[in-house]
């Protein structure tokens, strides 16, 4: 076993059986690289990560390509998820070299953290367009011991180009007076395939921020050509692979253009953000099937995916077995895929038939090895005419099957779930329970939320150097502690937000408000820019920017959006100047690339088009009040803040004063730009009046 056994992180120790001599990245591993006068390789990968396995099992378990690592290079190994930062700067350096990115991500450094070569997977031999992995370890170490200048010199040229990435750029001409949210709907939805839904062609990712731009701007402007994007895209992956039709949830991505078949890894950041994503489809199309799909991702999180404590695991894999058995690897997204005679074993000839129309699965598969990727092909409606059965027969049958075939899935061999807790990735979860649960009046999704906000907020934070930090990731016995990113306080407080809004418990406004003041202190920068690591944080060879949406929506965006929900909530002007100094510092990125600013348009759409509901008398007819909630949560606005009538002195808001119930009714106020509807008290009212 190499110095990976103890780590804290699954992925790094799935690597601690390699015959590679592995550092975990820290001054010891530079130290090392200094007093051997070796070039560090620095590998970068995550559990659920399929090609990371690969590329560990064909070269990494290999002796003879270990020895030259061993030999000629001090072998760094990072899990991207713990460390961001590190993951992002290195990043930059092979896209200025001219490869796509992604992982696994193998960079070549000098021994001050200097890249000077790098690119993703390379296998053992020369394949697919690639050299092997043992021809370009011999190629670097002959340039690191005979053109030693001219490393150097590559070093410094790709940091120079690393710090000009990083540099926002000064606004274009006309940037400033365009409409950012037309601007950016406009040339999103000329990139929606209008055949499959997503954007462009294969392979496909899910991108729910660039949804969520369509749906502001087709309720903005009444615009439905947006609006029917979005749904398109919903509907389109909801019928396809990338979605588990037997226990809820969706993979990463397709890899084809019809989202048919997956990348099999499951991401707790993807369900999380695609969960928002169909309740805002059921509120923006009142639509049953989103509301289905939200529900069922939700039900997959709350099953699959929590500790004891409540929390929510980082991933599943897209291999069945452990990554660190090669006796027991298994065939990518074996867990998830079926032969025909496996579900007649199942279910039996007449049930086994209906389930197969409907889902796709044919006697020669629609995959790989005879098995078949479920997905929806055919409608019940349609199987019901095939088979001569009633539309009601066909949904029972398919009930109880998808029941039947789920318990059969689970006697089989898992994939490897990694149990990490990332704060960033359960604010997400979080926020999006609370949504949920809010939306379709589902205690049990907000009771999890809370319970995992409590969870996180107890295992999170530490002392150090004189005040509490939040961290990353909960604080391990002998570990130095992970500090927590950009993206964790964000996330974390946006989800804190969504709970106050889901329960009207006051007590979740001030740790949110606690948390988004200290990130004010530690990640922003006097021009509005933001930044990934704290200034307390690791001082890496570039402090990398929080700038664009990438997997998850930039923190720069989500810091902005919290600022101002909280500028509302509890009267802060100054978090108000905060988020509007970042989002100025933004706009023209907003209007020229919006793909990758989509979270920042949505803050952007919040600061132009503030709309707040104040409900009062809530308390003396909590039935009436429900309804009259359940009338606000059940639209389509994503700009609206939620706050309590309160006396006087004792009021956080401004808003909050002054607005008593009718006739001791629980009674709402919709207010925009502080200006204030005539009290409402039944449902309808409300209805129109957000609409």
């Amino acid at each position: 076993m190499n110095k990976l056994a103890k780590a804290t992180s699954p992925y790094l120790r799935q690597h601690a059986s390699n015959p590679v001599d592995w550092e975990e990245w820290g001054e010891p591993a530079f130290r090392r690289a200094r007093e051997e006068d070796k070039p560090i390789l620095l590998s970068v990968g995550y559990a659920a990560c399929h090609w990371c396995h690969v590329m560990a099992h064909e070269s990494f378990e290999d002796e003879a390509i270990a020895k030259q690592m061993n030999e000629g290079f001090v072998a760094i190994k990072v899990d991207r998820e713990e460390r961001p930062d590190v993951d992002q700067l290195y990043q930059s350096a092979i896209q200025l070299l001219g490869v796509g990115g992604g992982w696994p991500l193998t960079v070549f450094l000098t021994a001050d953290g200097k890249p000077f070569y790098g690119g993703t997977y390379y296998p053992p031999d020369d394949r697919y367009g690639r050299p092997g992995l043992p021809k370009l370890l011999s190629a670097i170490r002959d340039a690191w011991e005979k053109r030693r200048d001219e490393v150097t010199t590559n070093a410094d040229e790709l940091l120079a180009g690393i710090k000009e990435m990083d540099v926002i750029p000064p606004p274009t001409p006309g940037s400033a007076e365009a409409d950012v949210l037309a601007t950016a709907g406009g040339w999103l939805v000329r990139r929606v395939d209008s055949e499959n839904g997503g954007f462009g062609e294969a392979p496909k990712f899910p991108n729910s921020m660039a949804l969520e731009v369509l749906l502001r701007w087709g309720k903005r402007d009444a615009f439905e050509t947006a609006r029917d994007a979005a749904i398109l895209s919903l509907g389109k992956m909801a019928e396809g692979g990338v979605y588990d039709h037997v226990g809820g949830g969706f993979h990463r991505y397709s890899v084809d253009e019809r989202w048919h078949v997956p990348h099999f890894e499951k991401m707790l950041y993807d369900n999380a953000l695609l969960l928002r994503s169909y309740v805002q489809g059921w509120q923006a199309g009142g639509l049953p099937w989103c509301r289905n799909v939200a529900e069922d991702i939700a039900t997959y999180l709350l099953r699959e995916m929590r500790n004891e404590a409540g929390a929510f695991y980082a991933s599943t894999d897209a291999d069945s077995a452990p990554p660190s058995d090669p006796a027991a690897h298994a065939e990518e997204g074996e867990f998830f895929c079926w032969t025909k005679a496996e579900l007649v074993a199942i279910l039996g000839d007449a049930d086994a038939e209906l389930f197969s129309l409907r889902f796709g699965v044919t006697g020669d598969g629609n995959w790989e090895h005879g098995k078949s990727v479920l997905f929806l092909a055919m409608s019940d409606d349609d199987v019901a005419a095939r088979t001569n059965r009633t539309v009601d027969e066909v949904r029972m049958s398919l009930l109880a099957s998808r029941a039947k075939v789920y318990a059969a899935r689970e006697s089989r061999p898992r994939p490897f779930r990694d149990e990490k807790i990332l704060t960033s990735w359960n604010g997400l979860a979080i926020g999006a329970l609370s949504f949920a649960g809010g939306a379709f009046g589902r205690a049990d999704f907000v009771e999890a939320a809370a319970k995992a906000a409590r969870a996180i907020l107890a295992g999170a934070f530490v002392d150090i150097l004189g005040r509490k930090r939040l961290l990353r990731t909960p604080l391990e016995p002998g570990h130095p502690p992970l500090l927590g990113t950009a993206d964790d306080y964000a996330n974390l407080a946006d989800a804190l937000l969504d709970l106050w809004e889901a329960t009207l418990d006051p007590a979740w406004l001030d740790p949110a408000e606690a948390i988004a003041t200290q990130a004010r202190t530690l990640f922003a920068g006097d021009d509005g820019a933001i930044y990934v690591t704290g200034e307390d944080g690791e001082r890496l060879v570039h402090r990398p920017l929080a700038l664009h949406d990438q997997s998850t929506p930039a923190s720069s965006a989500v810091l902005a959006r919290v600022w101002l929900r909280l500028s509302r909530s509890v009267g802060r002007d100054d978090l108000e100047k905060a988020a509007l100094r970042t989002i100025a510092k933004h706009r023209h990125l907003m209007v020229n690339r919006p793909f990758g600013f989509s979270a920042m348009i949505g803050a952007w759409d919040l600061s132009e088009r503030p709309l707040d509901a104040v409900l009062a008398g809530l308390a003396g007819a909590p039935d009436a009040g429900a309804a009259l909630l359940a009338g606000v949560r059940a639209e389509f606005a994503p700009n609206l803040a939620l706050h309590l009538a309160e006396e006087g002195a004792s009021a956080r808001s401004p808003l909050s004063k002054d607005k008593p119930a009718v006739d001791g009714k629980p009674t709402l106020y919709v207010c925009r730009d502080r200006t204030c509807s005539p009290p409402v008290t039944d449902a309808t009212s409300v209805t129109k009046l957000l609409r």
